[in-house]
């Protein structure tokens, strides 16, 4: 991600969550150190994707993830999440976590589908509306499958 992606990265942002992120968050992650991996997914020239991760230990956090609304349901979810498995091997990590609200059932699927199980459930944990959250975690190992890019699509760092 570049400062360039923001206002695109904060569009969707504000599409996808009640509690959105803002410019000036999302600027904060890219200038941060090497614990925190910004993302940003392409498909044709058009950023349709992003996510933030933090490196704790060697576990990697992912702090906040969205596929465009407008092209959701073609795997790019999938694809990304796949990034996020590459770039936390990079960095020798063996755990992926993250936190979904329990409504949000295409997330949770999409993380099942990847091999993310729940760990927890954490009481009131969006603090709009006293949603609980699903804590999910996945193990991670040298061969990470979980689709291929087409030539037309590219996630950079």
């Amino acid at each position: 991600m570049q400062a360039g992606d923001v206002p695109g990265v904060v569009d969707i942002e504000r599409r996808a969550f009640a509690m959105a992120w803002t410019c000036e968050m999302f600027l904060k992650e890219i200038a941060a150190s090497a614990d925190s991996v910004p993302l940003v997914m392409h498909l044709e020239g058009r950023l349709v994707a992003y996510a933030i991760l933090w490196r704790v230990g060697r576990r990697f956090h992912v702090a906040n993830i969205a596929v465009d609304e407008r092209y959701q349901r073609r795997g790019l979810g999938t694809l990304l999440i796949r990034r996020v498995f590459e770039e936390a091997l990079k960095r020798d990590c063996s755990r992926v976590s993250l936190e979904t609200r329990v409504s949000n059932r295409v997330a949770i699927n999409l993380f099942r589908k990847v091999g993310f199980r729940t760990v927890t459930v954490s009481h009131g944990y969006y603090t709009d509306n006293d949603e609980d959250a699903l804590v999910m975690v996945r193990a991670i190992g040298k061969a990470v499958q979980c689709g291929k890019p087409s030539p037309k699509q590219s996630v950079r760092v």
